[in-house]
Protein backbone atom coordinates (compact mmCIF):
# COMPACT_ATOMS: atom_id res chain seq x y z
CA UNK A 1 0.00 0.00 0.00
CA UNK A 2 0.81 3.84 -0.56
CA UNK A 3 0.44 6.50 1.94
CA UNK A 4 -1.15 9.13 0.82
CA UNK A 5 -1.42 12.82 2.41
CA UNK A 6 -4.50 14.46 1.65
CA UNK A 7 -4.30 17.92 3.65
CA UNK A 8 -3.26 18.98 0.05
CA UNK A 9 -2.96 17.73 -3.51
CA UNK A 10 -1.79 19.01 -6.79
CA UNK A 11 -4.08 19.55 -9.82
CA UNK A 12 -2.61 18.86 -12.94
CA UNK A 13 -4.78 19.22 -16.41
CA UNK A 14 -4.48 15.93 -18.96
CA UNK A 15 -3.22 18.17 -21.53
CA UNK A 16 -1.02 21.10 -20.03
CA UNK A 17 1.62 21.94 -17.20
CA UNK A 18 0.84 22.30 -13.44
CA UNK A 19 -0.67 25.62 -13.02
CA UNK A 20 -2.91 25.06 -9.73
CA UNK A 21 -3.00 23.77 -6.29
CA UNK A 22 -6.31 21.59 -5.19
CA UNK A 23 -7.24 22.29 -1.16
CA UNK A 24 -9.27 19.04 -0.03
CA UNK A 25 -11.73 19.10 2.35
CA UNK A 26 -11.77 19.25 5.82
CA UNK A 27 -13.92 16.94 6.52
CA UNK A 28 -11.04 14.51 4.90
CA UNK A 29 -8.75 12.44 6.91
CA UNK A 30 -5.13 13.64 7.10
CA UNK A 31 -3.84 11.17 5.16
CA UNK A 32 -5.05 7.64 3.99
CA UNK A 33 -3.72 4.06 2.90
CA UNK A 34 -4.33 3.40 -1.09
CA UNK A 35 -4.09 -0.37 -1.84
CA UNK A 36 -1.38 -1.02 -4.77
CA UNK A 37 -3.76 -2.61 -7.16
CA UNK A 38 -6.14 -0.24 -9.56
CA UNK A 39 -9.37 -1.26 -10.48
CA UNK A 40 -10.09 -0.79 -14.10
CA UNK A 41 -13.45 -0.46 -15.56
CA UNK A 42 -15.21 2.21 -14.10
CA UNK A 43 -17.66 4.04 -16.99
CA UNK A 44 -17.09 7.31 -15.18
CA UNK A 45 -15.28 10.30 -16.80
CA UNK A 46 -12.22 10.54 -14.25
CA UNK A 47 -10.45 8.67 -11.62
CA UNK A 48 -12.16 8.05 -8.30
CA UNK A 49 -11.03 7.25 -4.66
CA UNK A 50 -12.94 4.99 -2.61
CA UNK A 51 -11.85 6.65 0.60
CA UNK A 52 -11.47 4.94 3.88
CA UNK A 53 -10.73 5.66 6.92
CA UNK A 54 -7.51 4.45 8.12
CA UNK A 55 -5.90 1.86 8.34
CA UNK A 56 -8.00 0.66 6.19
CA UNK A 57 -7.47 0.66 2.47
CA UNK A 58 -8.52 2.81 -0.06
CA UNK A 59 -9.24 2.02 -3.67
CA UNK A 60 -8.62 3.93 -6.64
CA UNK A 61 -10.74 2.97 -9.66
CA UNK A 62 -9.65 4.31 -12.96
CA UNK A 63 -11.91 4.66 -16.18
CA UNK A 64 -11.20 2.01 -19.20
CA UNK A 65 -11.17 4.45 -22.01
CA UNK A 66 -9.21 7.19 -19.93
CA UNK A 67 -6.21 4.31 -19.41
CA UNK A 68 -6.32 2.81 -22.96
CA UNK A 69 -7.75 -0.39 -22.48
CA UNK A 70 -10.82 -1.77 -24.71
CA UNK A 71 -10.97 -5.32 -25.12
CA UNK A 72 -10.01 -6.66 -28.67
CA UNK A 73 -11.60 -9.48 -30.68
CA UNK A 74 -9.44 -11.77 -31.33
CA UNK A 75 -7.45 -11.68 -34.56
CA UNK A 76 -8.23 -14.30 -37.43
CA UNK A 77 -4.90 -14.33 -38.82
CA UNK A 78 -2.85 -14.77 -35.52
CA UNK A 79 -5.50 -15.49 -32.75
CA UNK A 80 -3.77 -12.49 -31.10
CA UNK A 81 -6.16 -10.70 -28.14
CA UNK A 82 -5.12 -8.75 -25.10
CA UNK A 83 -5.02 -12.03 -22.48
CA UNK A 84 -4.03 -9.62 -18.98
CA UNK A 85 -4.80 -5.64 -18.28
CA UNK A 86 -3.55 -4.35 -14.80
CA UNK A 87 -2.90 -0.88 -13.07
CA UNK A 88 -0.63 -0.42 -10.15
CA UNK A 89 0.31 2.22 -7.83
CA UNK A 90 4.16 2.43 -8.21
CA UNK A 91 4.97 5.80 -6.29
CA UNK A 92 3.17 8.35 -4.36
CA UNK A 93 4.62 12.38 -3.90
CA UNK A 94 5.10 13.52 -0.76
CA UNK A 95 1.91 15.84 -1.70
CA UNK A 96 -0.65 13.69 -2.66
CA UNK A 97 0.07 12.92 -6.41
CA UNK A 98 0.57 9.11 -7.45
CA UNK A 99 2.45 7.60 -10.24
CA UNK A 100 0.08 4.68 -11.97
CA UNK A 101 1.62 1.88 -13.94
CA UNK A 102 -1.03 -0.16 -16.47
CA UNK A 103 0.25 -3.14 -18.22
CA UNK A 104 -1.52 -5.15 -20.97
CA UNK A 105 -0.01 -8.16 -22.09
CA UNK A 106 -1.16 -10.17 -24.90
CA UNK A 107 -1.45 -13.60 -25.88
CA UNK A 108 -2.78 -15.96 -28.41
CA UNK A 109 -5.86 -17.92 -28.02
CA UNK A 110 -6.81 -20.14 -31.23
CA UNK A 111 -10.21 -21.91 -31.70
CA UNK A 112 -10.58 -25.19 -30.36
CA UNK A 113 -12.02 -27.44 -32.76
CA UNK A 114 -15.85 -28.98 -32.18
CA UNK A 115 -15.50 -25.92 -29.53
CA UNK A 116 -18.25 -24.34 -30.78
CA UNK A 117 -16.78 -21.16 -30.70
CA UNK A 118 -14.49 -21.51 -27.84
CA UNK A 119 -11.00 -20.69 -27.39
CA UNK A 120 -7.97 -21.68 -25.64
CA UNK A 121 -5.24 -19.30 -24.51
CA UNK A 122 -1.97 -21.05 -25.41
CA UNK A 123 0.55 -18.56 -24.90
CA UNK A 124 1.38 -15.17 -23.80
CA UNK A 125 3.99 -12.46 -24.02
CA UNK A 126 6.65 -12.11 -21.86
CA UNK A 127 7.25 -8.19 -23.20
CA UNK A 128 3.96 -6.35 -22.00
CA UNK A 129 3.07 -2.91 -23.21
CA UNK A 130 3.51 -0.42 -20.35
CA UNK A 131 1.17 3.04 -19.61
CA UNK A 132 2.19 5.60 -16.81
CA UNK A 133 -0.02 8.64 -16.27
CA UNK A 134 0.48 10.34 -12.38
CA UNK A 135 -2.98 10.78 -10.75
CA UNK A 136 -4.64 13.18 -8.25
CA UNK A 137 -6.73 11.14 -6.28
CA UNK A 138 -8.77 13.93 -4.97
CA UNK A 139 -9.64 15.48 -8.33
CA UNK A 140 -9.93 12.43 -10.48
CA UNK A 141 -7.16 14.05 -12.63
CA UNK A 142 -4.76 11.95 -15.02
CA UNK A 143 -1.36 13.25 -16.68
CA UNK A 144 -0.09 10.85 -19.34
CA UNK A 145 3.31 10.19 -19.71
CA UNK A 146 5.13 9.84 -22.86
CA UNK A 147 6.84 6.40 -23.25
CA UNK A 148 9.82 6.15 -22.53
CA UNK A 149 12.94 6.02 -25.08
CA UNK A 150 9.73 5.76 -27.41
CA UNK A 151 8.83 2.71 -26.69
CA UNK A 152 5.80 0.45 -24.50
CA UNK A 153 7.97 -2.29 -23.95
CA UNK A 154 9.53 -0.99 -20.71
CA UNK A 155 8.80 -3.23 -17.90
CA UNK A 156 11.73 -3.36 -16.46
CA UNK A 157 11.34 0.29 -15.42
CA UNK A 158 9.86 -0.55 -12.14
CA UNK A 159 12.42 1.18 -10.11
CA UNK A 160 10.34 4.38 -10.55
CA UNK A 161 9.26 7.81 -8.38
CA UNK A 162 7.48 10.91 -8.36
CA UNK A 163 8.85 14.29 -7.06
CA UNK A 164 6.97 17.23 -6.53
CA UNK A 165 8.30 21.10 -5.94
CA UNK A 166 6.80 24.23 -4.81
CA UNK A 167 7.70 28.20 -5.37
CA UNK A 168 6.68 28.46 -1.84
CA UNK A 169 7.33 26.89 1.61
CA UNK A 170 5.55 24.98 2.85
CA UNK A 171 2.69 25.55 -0.30
CA UNK A 172 1.04 23.06 -2.72
CA UNK A 173 3.47 22.10 -5.59
CA UNK A 174 3.47 23.83 -8.90
CA UNK A 175 5.80 21.19 -10.47
CA UNK A 176 6.85 17.29 -10.77
CA UNK A 177 9.37 15.47 -11.59
CA UNK A 178 9.80 11.74 -12.24
CA UNK A 179 12.75 9.85 -12.09
CA UNK A 180 14.69 6.32 -12.88
CA UNK A 181 17.79 5.02 -12.67
CA UNK A 182 19.65 1.85 -13.93
CA UNK A 183 23.13 0.40 -14.02
CA UNK A 184 24.99 1.52 -17.02
CA UNK A 185 28.40 -0.09 -17.08
CA UNK A 186 29.35 -0.76 -21.24
CA UNK A 187 32.27 1.27 -21.41
CA UNK A 188 33.55 1.61 -18.11
CA UNK A 189 36.23 -0.31 -16.30
CA UNK A 190 34.85 -2.96 -13.45
CA UNK A 191 34.62 -1.17 -10.20
CA UNK A 192 33.57 1.93 -11.77
CA UNK A 193 30.02 1.15 -12.35
CA UNK A 194 28.25 4.42 -13.64
CA UNK A 195 24.51 4.88 -13.59
CA UNK A 196 22.08 6.34 -16.39
CA UNK A 197 18.82 8.48 -15.00
CA UNK A 198 15.50 8.96 -16.83
CA UNK A 199 13.37 11.77 -15.81
CA UNK A 200 10.09 13.81 -16.77
CA UNK A 201 9.66 17.18 -16.01
CA UNK A 202 5.59 18.73 -15.99
CA UNK A 203 7.32 21.79 -17.92
CA UNK A 204 8.47 20.04 -20.55
CA UNK A 205 6.56 16.70 -20.33
CA UNK A 206 9.36 14.89 -22.31
CA UNK A 207 12.24 12.51 -21.08
CA UNK A 208 15.88 12.88 -20.93
CA UNK A 209 18.55 11.05 -20.31
CA UNK A 210 21.48 11.88 -18.03
CA UNK A 211 24.36 9.22 -18.60
CA UNK A 212 27.83 8.56 -17.27
CA UNK A 213 26.25 9.31 -13.49
CA UNK A 214 28.95 8.14 -10.31
CA UNK A 215 27.68 5.03 -8.56
CA UNK A 216 26.18 6.24 -5.50
CA UNK A 217 26.89 2.72 -3.87
CA UNK A 218 30.09 1.52 -2.00
CA UNK A 219 32.23 -0.68 -3.72
CA UNK A 220 31.10 -4.16 -2.08
CA UNK A 221 27.27 -3.29 -2.89
CA UNK A 222 27.70 -2.78 -6.74
CA UNK A 223 25.89 -4.09 -9.30
CA UNK A 224 22.37 -3.70 -7.02
CA UNK A 225 19.25 -5.22 -8.42
CA UNK A 226 17.59 -1.85 -8.69
CA UNK A 227 14.06 -3.44 -10.75
CA UNK A 228 13.16 -5.07 -6.93
CA UNK A 229 14.26 -1.72 -5.15
CA UNK A 230 11.31 0.84 -3.46
CA UNK A 231 10.88 4.25 -4.67
CA UNK A 232 10.05 6.93 -1.81
CA UNK A 233 10.02 10.83 -1.87
CA UNK A 234 10.99 12.23 1.54
CA UNK A 235 12.52 15.73 2.35
CA UNK A 236 12.32 17.03 -1.04
CA UNK A 237 14.33 14.46 -2.63
CA UNK A 238 13.68 10.77 -4.34
CA UNK A 239 15.38 7.86 -2.26
CA UNK A 240 16.11 4.25 -4.06
CA UNK A 241 16.23 2.01 -0.88
CA UNK A 242 17.93 -1.03 -0.85
CA UNK A 243 16.24 -3.37 1.05
CA UNK A 244 19.52 -5.60 1.00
Amino acid sequence: MQRLPLRRALSAAASAPVRRALSTASRRPPWAMVEKYVAVGSPERRVSLRLAEPPCGSRLIAPAHLVGYAPRVPDPDTDELNAFFAGFVKAASGDGLLLLTFMEVTGTAPLVPGGGGWRALTGISIDPDMTRFVCNPISGELFGLPDIDGTKKTAWFSDIGILTQSERPHGPPDRYAVALFREDSVGYRGGDERFAMRRCLSQTGKWDKLVGLPSPLPLHRRRMNTSTQEVVAFAGRLWWVDLR
